[in-house]
């Protein structure tokens, strides 16, 4: 298994347990290191509504 792909699973687990801001970012930029830009995008939406949900 290639790095990228490593880290997009390990992100995605994190995520699933307890979801972070900086987890969504660092995911979206292991999708877009393999070229998975359109998932990397809907990534970064699902963690600026989460965070923007979550400020305060």
């Amino acid at each position: 298994m290639a790095n990228g792909q490593e880290a997009e699973k390990y992100f995605k687990s994190a995520l699933a347990q307890r979801p972070d801001a900086h987890d969504f970012a660092w995911l979206a930029d292991a999708l877009d290191k393999q070229h998975k830009v359109e998932e990397a995008a809907q990534i970064r939406q699902h963690g600026l509504l989460f965070l923007l949900k979550h400020e305060n």
